[in-house]
Parts: structure tokens; sequence; C-alpha cells
């Protein structure tokens, strides 16, 4: 019954920058964080007295929370990538993020880490490592993100038909490599893409098998391209969809997208339009 527990909720904790009053506490996680569950953290500043009307001390996720709905709102204007899915948001928020790390001992008194055995929480700690909100990070990837070209029938000239496709088949999907000296748009290295952060579809599948990926010229500009596969069930097609997105990042940390038209199954009483 907890918000966090919503199904596809993004899962937000507090990590401390440290105050006059409250030496030492750079980075210290907050104490009741789940170690798995959490999805990031925001900083949480030692704020007394913030506002006149709220005198009392401010701290955790009553500051982390609004933080990271502020840093959503922005990535998600109508300058920065207004058509990005929730997905697309949160790997952006999670892959551009600082790791922090847990190194206290569990003591269970106030502020620090909850042993495994006080109630209610009962997480095991330390050693677990989550991403911290880093907006500077996030807004330049965001900002400076890259329209590549897929292809997600690579061994066909016609758009992927998903009409022959079951939930339990592989999806191959070609991501090309660009180059400006062979007339393209811009520089693209398809093979620094880092395979665990690609997501394709609505349902923001992840890679099949990563030791599967295969670099080859698949398109035939004599530049090395990659291909990986996706579990058909997994990425959220339906019927109706006239296209398919893939997004995810470089090991650069280059945000980079790109969308291949598909074929699917008209919905129930309707038509493609």
């Amino acid at each position: 019954s907890w918000p966090a527990c919503t199904e596809g909720a993004l899962i937000v904790s507090a990590v401390f920058d440290g105050h006059a009053s409250h030496p030492g506490t750079e980075d210290d996680i907050n104490g009741a964080t789940h170690p798995t569950m959490t999805t990031l953290l925001a900083p949480s500043p030692h704020a007394g007295g913030w506002h006149p009307a709220y005198p009392q001390s401010a701290v955790g996720t009553s500051f982390a929370l609004p933080i990271v709905s502020a840093s959503l709102a922005i990535l998600g204007g109508e300058n920065v990538l207004p058509s990005a899915s929730a997905d697309q948001l949160e790997l952006l928020l999670k892959e551009t993020g600082a790791p922090v790390t847990e190194t206290r001992a569990c003591s269970g008194a106030p502020g620090t880490p909850r042993c495994p055995d006080s109630p209610p929480y009962g997480y095991p700690v330390p050693g677990f490592t989550i991403p911290r909100l880093d907006l500077q990070a996030v807004t330049a990837a965001a900002t400076q993100a890259l329209t590549v070209q897929i292809d997600a029938n690579p061994w066909g000239s016609n758009a992927l038909d998903m009409t022959t496709i079951e939930d339990g088949d592989t999806i191959p999907v070609a991501i090309e490599s660009s180059a400006l000296v062979t007339g393209d748009s811009q520089n693209f290295d398809a093979t620094t893409s880092a395979l665990d952060t690609l997501r394709l579809g609505p349902g923001a599948a992840a890679v099949a098998s990563i030791d599967d990926a295969w670099f080859s010229d698949f398109d035939g500009d004599s530049d090395v391209d990659a291909m990986v596969g996706f579990n058909a069930g997994d990425t959220g097609i339906a019927c109706n969809q006239t296209e398919v997105e893939l997004y995810g990042f470089t090991s650069e940390g280059t945000y980079f997208s790109g969308t291949d038209a598909i074929s699917t199954p008209d919905c129930p009483d309707q038509c493609h339009p």
C-alpha cells in the first residue's frame, strides 16, 4: 500500500550534503533507504527554518523528491526531450548520476543505516550503491542527445512485420554507425554503445544477451555497426504501432535514440490512420 510499492514508480531517497550544524554528513544516505528498490538518490540539505511558515528542520525525502520531480519536468520540457517516455527519463537520471555507496556500519541509531533486525525495515546494509542525481550531467546528456539510424529488420528490405513475431522470439536490431567524411550528418560509432543501457520499445526491453552482440558492416557503407537482440515479449510493442524506438548511452556517456518503421496488426475495430 506504500506509494513506493506502486508498479513503475521511480523510488527516490535522500543523500545528505552536509551542513554546518551536521558536519561530516556529506554523501550520507538516508538510513531508511531500501538498497534494492531505490531508483535514485537526491540531495537533502539540512535546512532549518527554510521558510517562515515551516520553522522546523526539513530533511530527507521531503526535499529529495521535489528535486527529482522538478528535474523530470525540465527534461520532459518543450525545449529538451518533450517526446521522451518515463522509462527514457528514468534511464537518463540513473545513467548520469554519480554512484554513492553506503559504507557506514548499521547501528539502528537515528541517522545511521538500519540493521537487518531493526524494525520495521530490516534492510541489509552496508555495501549497496545507488546513483545520485546530477542535474548538470543529465541536462547536458539530454540537450546533446544524438538521433541515430537503426534497422529493426536488418535481414530484409521491408519494415519489421510483427504479425510473424511471437513473444518468445528475439528481435535483432542494427544500430548504424555514421561519419561526416562519408557524407553523413554526424559522427557516431555504434560499436561504442553501452549495451547494458540499451532499451527497445514502450516496454523498455533490455538486450536479451549482451554476449551475443554482433559487430559488422550491416548497411554496406564500409563502417562497423552493432547488432543486438531483444525479447519480443518484453518490448511492449502493441497493435496499431507503426514505429519502434531504441535508446541508450555510449560508453562515453552520450545519450542517443533512433526509430524504425514496423508493421503491427490492427487493433480490434480500428484501422491504421
